[in-house]
């Protein structure tokens, strides 16, 4: 028999935020712009890759993440965590189903038009931990078209300022650096190609958040290089997780959403 109201596959509330554990079975998702949810704990309502977070978590302890709820606001879909450095692998760029990645055209302030793209990547362990906590947790980054060729009619990324420093940093990170490729309008599919090959595993670090289109998202800011592989047991850390500095003892059970 179902208690409560029935879950849905429907995207409903999402947003940034601490994740508070209340009990084993237990947890409350303080939202930064919305008013606090409460959760029950289950393999039905929370998701695996966060469901080894919380049990990790001791009572009263807090994450930062940034979640998606489904429409009943009684199941967590998605989460990633907000802060944080971890051990990545490239998934793919951006692209619709059985589609190759292309640059999307955007229109900024003052009518000037931009090109973007996005790489999908996934986190593989904390950098430096010896446990594989969020693994499996995506992002979609965010590179602004700071391309262009020299004068072999090779592909180069052109000095920009920090867009194109964060892309260069992200190709160097992947291994792609290295190669020669050669220009052209679309040169993404050349360059997931060649970073899939290298299955480079990356170090980046996630802080703080961005802003787009009024809602927030976690955002990863830096790439570090550092592979896992290059972690040894001596160096590798225990997880640890701060205490929420909020009271839970007054929270009600009429107070939690089931």
């Amino acid at each position: 028999m179902l208690r409560g109201k029935p879950q849905s596959n429907e995207k409903g509330q999402r947003g940034v935020g601490s994740l508070v554990k209340l009990s084993a079975n237990k947890v409350r998702m303080d939202f930064d712009a919305a008013e606090p949810v409460g959760l029950e704990v289950s393999e039905t309502t929370i998701p695996e890759i966060l469901l080894k977070v919380i049990n990790k978590m001791p009572d009263n302890a807090k994450v930062s993440i940034e979640c998606t709820l489904d429409i009943t606001g009684t199941k967590i879909m998605f989460a990633r965590p907000l802060v944080g450095t971890f051990d990545f692998k490239l998934i793919k760029f951006y692209a619709p189903e059985g589609q190759q990645p292309v640059m999307e055209t955007k229109v900024g302030k003052g009518g000037k038009a931009y090109r973007q793209f996005s790489a999908i990547v996934e986190i593989l362990r904390k950098t430096g931990a010896k446990s594989d906590l969020w693994k499996g947790a995506r992002y979609n980054i965010f590179f602004f078209d700071s391309f262009g060729k020299n004068e072999k009619g090779d592909l180069l990324v052109l000095s920009k300022g920090e867009a194109s420093d964060f892309l260069s940093d992200f190709l160097d990170a992947t291994g792609v650096g290295t190669h020669t490729i050669p220009y052209s309008e679309n040169p993404l599919p050349a360059i997931e190609r060649i970073a899939l090959e290298e299955e480079v595993v990356f170090s980046a670090s996630v802080k703080g958040v961005v802003n787009k289109k009024g809602e927030t998202y976690a955002n990863v800011v830096m790439f570090n290089y550092t592979p896992a592989e290059s972690w040894t047991d001596e160096e590798a850390v225990d997880e640890s997780f701060p205490k929420s500095e909020t009271v839970h003892s007054a929270l009600r059970d009429e107070d939690l959403v089931f």
